[in-house]
This record gives C-alpha cells, sequence and structure tokens, in this order.
C-alpha cells in the first residue's frame, strides 16, 4: 500500500468523525432521537469515509463532498429547532418554544448555525484552495478550528440542561444520552477542533496539505512551526501556562453551572471568583512571564481554604447562618472531612507558589525545572481520588436520603477528576520536566542574568522555535 498523500491529521479526523457516528448509534439502539440521529449517523458515517479518502487521495473534491453531509447536518438542526423530535410525516411539536425545552430548541438552531459554517467553509477551502497559505496551511482550516471549537461548550449546555432542567420531569432524558454529550464535549471534539488548528500550523507552502493541488508547492517558508505548538510558542512563559489557563476557565465554566442552579451558592461563588483570578492570572503569566502573578495565585488559593474550611465544619449555607455540627455524627461525616482534606490541599498549593517567587532556582537542574511544579504536580494529582470519593459517597451514602445531591453536582465533580484535575496535574508535569537550565526556563522567575551568562548558556530551547533561537544568538553576540 502507497503511502497517504494528504496530510495525516485527515486521518485523525476521519477517526474522530467514525467516533462520532459510533456515539449517534449507541444512542440508536437506545432508541434515542430516532428521527433525527439516523439521519445524522449516515452524514457523519459518509464525513468520516470523505475525511480517509483524502487522507489516502488528497483529492479536492472531497471537500465537496464532505460539505454536503455538512448542509444535510445543518437542516436537520433546523427541523429539530422547530419541529423536535419527530419525523416528517408526523404532526410538528411546536409545544417546545413555550415549556422548559425552549433553550434546547435554541441550542438547536445554533446547532444549524455551526454545521452550515463548517459546510460553507469547506466549499470556499475548494474554490480557494491556496488563500492564506504561507507560513501556515489554508486560512479555512483555522476558521473550522474554531467552528469546532464551539462545538465544546454547546455539548457541555446540553449535558449540564438535561441533567438540570430535565430530571424529575416528563422529559427527563436517559443516562446514555448525557453520556454520548460529555464524550462528545470532552474527548472527541477537543481532538477534532487540535487536528484542524495543528494542520493549520502545519500545511503551509512546500508541505504535505490535504490538497493534491497545493501540497508540496513551493518553498517553505523560514520560521514556519511544525506543529500548532510552535505557533503558540512564542510568548514569554511556558505554554503549560496557557494550558492550565484553559483548564481553570473550564473549571469556572463547571462552578457558573452550579451557581446558577442555587447549589452551595456561597462555597462555588468564592471558588468561582478563585478559578477566574487564577485563569487571568496564567494567562498574563504565559504572556509577560511576571512574577508576581505567583503571588496573585497564591492569594486565591489561600482564599478558598477559610470557605472548604467553613463547608467542611459547618457543612452548606452561608457564614452568618447556624453551623450544622449533626452532620459529624451521620452518615455526612466523609464529606465533611474529605472538604477539610480540600482545604489543607488548596493551602499547600499557596504555599508552593510562594516558595516558586521566593526561591526560583530551587531544585532547577540541566533537565529539570523548580521543584515546587513538581509538588504541585502532585497536589493537583491528589485532587483525583477526593472528588471521585466525593460523587462515589454522593452516588452510594446519599442518593434516597434527605441529604441527596443534585445530579449535576455528581457531574461536575466527575469533571473535575476524569478531565480537569489529571490535565493540570500532567502539565505541572510536563513544565517541570521541560523547563530546566538547558531548555531556557522562561516561566520561573530568576534574576536577569549578565551578558557572560547569556553567551555561556544559549543553546537550543526544548519548545522555542528555530527564529527565537536566532534571536537569542544575535542578542548574545553584541
Amino acid at each position: 500500500m502507497s503511502a497517504p498523500k494528504g496530510h495525516r491529521n485527515l486521518g485523525i479526523r476521519g477517526g474522530t468523525t467514525l467516533c462520532q457516528c459510533i456515539l449517534t448509534l449507541i444512542n440508536l439502539s437506545y432508541e434515542v432521537n430516532l428521527p433525527i440521529d439516523t439521519v445524522m449517523a449516515i452524514c457523519q458515517l459518509w464525513a468520516g469515509t470523505t475525511l480517509i479518502v483524502q487522507w489516502r487521495t488528497a483529492n479536492p473534491k472531497m471537500f465537496i463532498l464532505r460539505a454536503i453531509p455538512s448542509y444535510i447536518r445543518s437542516a436537520l438542526s433546523a427541523y429539530a429547532a422547530g419541529c423536535g423530535r419527530r419525523w416528517p410525516w408526523e404532526e410538528c411539536n411546536v409545544d417546545a418554544w413555550s415549556d422548559v425545552r425552549t433553550v434546547f430548541r435554541g441550542i438547536h438552531c445554533f446547532a444549524a448555525l455551526r454545521f452550515f459554517l463548517n459546510g460553507l467553509s469547506l466549499t470556499l477551502q475548494y474554490r480557494y484552495p491556496r488563500r492564506g497559505v504561507g507560513k501556515r496551511g489554508n486560512e479555512q482550516l483555522f476558521y473550522r478550528g474554531c467552528v469546532r471549537l464551539s462545538g465544546i461548550p454547546m455539548h457541555l449546555a446540553r449535558a449540564f440542561l438535561k441533567v438540570g432542567e430535565l430530571s424529575d420531569t416528563e422529559f427527563e432524558r436517559k443516562p446514555v444520552e448525557i453520556f454520548v454529550n460529555l464524550t462528545r464535549a470532552l474527548i472527541v471534539v477537543p481532538i477534532a477542533a487540535w487536528s484542524l488548528l495543528n494542520q493549520w500550523a502545519t500545511s503551509g507552502s512546500g508541505k504535505k496539505t490535504d490538497d493534491i493541488r497545493t501540497t508540496g508547492k513551493g518553498v517553505i517558508p523560514s520560521g514556519s512551526p511544525d506543529s500548532f505548538a510552535d505557533f503558540v510558542e512564542p510568548h514569554k512563559g511556558d505554554r503549560n501556562l496557557l494550558i492550565r489557563s484553559v483548564m481553570e476557565f473550564f473549571q469556572f465554566f463547571c462552578t457558573m453551572w452550579l451557581l446558577c442552579y442555587n447549589i452551595d451558592p456561597f462555597h462555588m461563588a468564592v471558588q468561582g471568583f478563585c478559578e477566574i483570578v487564577t485563569s487571568s492570572a496564567l494567562i498574563f503569566q504565559w504572556k509577560r512571564d511576571h512574577a508576581s502573578t505567583h503571588y496573585v495565585r497564591a492569594f486565591v488559593s489561600f482564599l478558598t481554604v477559610p470557605s472548604f474550611l467553613h463547608l467542611g465544619i459547618c457543612g452548606y449555607g452561608w457564614p452568618w447562618e447556624e453551623c450544622d455540627l449533626d452532620a459529624w455524627s451521620d452518615i455526612r461525616r466523609p464529606f465533611r472531612l474529605l472538604m477539610c482534606l480540600a482545604a489543607l490541599r488548596m493551602c499547600l498549593n499557596g504555599v508552593s507558589l510562594v516558595l516558586q517567587n521566593a526561591l526560583p532556582a530551587r531544585g532547577v537542574s540541566a533537565t529539570y525545572g523548580n521543584e515546587q511544579l513538581f509538588f504541585r504536580s502532585i497536589i493537583r494529582f491528589s485532587g483525583i481520588p477526593l472528588y471521585f470519593a466525593l460523587s462515589l459517597q454522593g452516588f452510594s451514602d446519599f442518593n434516597g436520603t434527605k441529604w441527596q445531591r443534585p445530579p449535576l453536582e455528581l457531574v461536575v465533580q466527575l469533571i473535575r477528576a476524569l478531565v480537569i484535575l489529571p490535565i493540570l496535574g500532567s502539565s505541572l508535569c510536563h513544565q517541570w520536566k521541560y523547563t530546566g537550565s538547558d531548555t531556557f526556563a522562561r516561566c520561573t522567575p530568576s534574576p536577569t542574568p549578565s551578558k557572560e551568562d547569556e553567551v555561556s548558556q544559549v543553546g537550543k530551547p526544548a519548545e522555542a522555535p528555530p527564529d527565537m533561537i536566532l534571536d537569542k544568538v544575535e542578542e548574545s553576540a553584541i
């Protein structure tokens, strides 16, 4: 078998699209939304097949063949917004526009627009194959990457609303439907979006593309990125700061859903405030590498400590309300202990941030960065069993009692344990591993080196693109 002629990311997206088809078939096996998902599965299989074919052949006609199912899905979503889960020959259900399902009809309208834009982008890329090609690939790849990213909040909103709005109503959805929405939002859609953005960054002039008309044509420009990470990298801070900023914003997004449903409003308000401040501080440090952001993040970590202690000692409620100490002698006692452990965890996180700023060179070697990065990764990973235990207790101990927790709260805790905290911990580990003295640790506050030190330390950064290396050498030589 000959080597594929198209960009490898076409194969990745072909796999994710076929996974979408499998998820839709799982819904159909439970007789979920048969009128809409039956056609959706056919369109997903169709689109996935064209991606695999284009990966093998780089045939540009696949753009048009893939745009057609996008337009069909746009029409299906518009039909679902107007008539709901009905076959075309059945009476249109317009009652949903005046009950609790109204928001879902609005999301269908957004989905229709999203599919239409995806199809339009594919059509434009076929029509203008060299548009925007230079250091990076066709501009439509970037636009479709953004369109795909919009599917993450869309599917999360569907899952959270089904849990929050439709539970214990006549419109309650099956758990498998919520599972499919979460799988799409947390796994399939992010991979597909990353694939498009990475292909946009790496399929510039002279490189392999998704179109036989442009692949290998032209000269590779100086400084063209080899990955999307290289495109993101030219900032003063390490790219892992950006990853953690996004994850903290995701934490904030989930916490806001709990606040919207009035679930533990005091403690969630404190947690949400700390998460958005942390996210902002991390994005600022990524752009500016400003040492004071360690103190900002440490402050908000310490701010959560009294909140968790109050939750552990007194339980849900506002500080001025009477403290509920009875929980220490019933089945809620493990929950209270876990909240005290959460307070200790955030205190240690704050201490670690202060120490990293006070001792920037502590533990730094040729291949490893500041030791506090490693310690904080352990602190982050420790949250995984903590949130798993909270979810398990909510399901096993509180279910059917007067202390039963809202399903949305349990879903959010599982998302933190399964997705957010593993990524945060892994990001800190990666940053610790690749910010040693031989790789120009750019996210650790340190004294300004002398000109002699700069000359002696010039080498190949682990995460910096070639043009940044040349700039550094030139500056050292002056």
